[in-house]
């Protein structure tokens, strides 16, 4: 459900802006809602086996695009909404690269911690992991939630640089091409 949690960010992102907020405030705004999003979908579906939950989270992603383009307060319905706020094309650019920079880093760090460590024990071998008191069910929701997070915060940031938050962008397919 990548691209709902990307669709949340959006929409947050966009009315903040909209309503004049710096996006400096916006897009850690929109990352928060991405992850309580995510945190919620990660406890009602993470202790469903992989396919049950690929599906569960796949119709996540069909609501959330049924909703986007059915109701217009969020990103005006099937006409979108303009949003002329925002850092300029540099800007964004300098921010990708520093926000692709720390990700980088922080990738190398948590596949190195005991935290990555147990959410591989947990991918590989749950049962195994289970036995050695390792708590799967909440390292997965808090992996979905920091997910979310990241997906919140790209949404914001994309529709900035848009111009515009048009609902067809954020359809159940963006989680499939993700």
């Amino acid at each position: 459900a990548q691209g709902a949690f990307i669709a949340i960010g959006a929409v947050v992102g966009a009315r903040l802006v909209g309503a004049g907020i710096p996006t400096i405030a916006a897009a850690p705004a929109a990352a928060v809602a991405g992850g309580v999003a995510a945190a919620a979908t990660g406890a009602a579906f993470g202790r469903l086996p992989r396919a049950g939950f690929d599906a569960a989270t796949w119709i996540v992603s069909w609501l959330v695009a049924a909703a986007l383009d059915s109701l217009t307060w969020p990103l005006g319905g099937s006409q979108g909404v303009v949003v002329t706020a925002g850092p300029s094309t540099t800007g964004h650019y300098e921010l990708a690269l520093a926000l692709t920079a720390v990700s980088a880093l922080g990738f190398l760090a948590l596949a190195r911690s005991p935290v990555g460590l147990r959410l591989a024990a947990a991918r590989d071998r749950e049962a195994a992991a289970n036995e050695l008191g390792i708590p799967v069910a909440r390292l997965r929701i808090a992996a979905v939630a920091a997910s979310g997070a990241v997906a919140g915060l790209s949404g914001a940031l994309a529709v900035e640089l848009a111009g515009v938050g048009d609902p067809s962008r954020y359809d159940s397919y963006l989680s499939f091409k993700l």
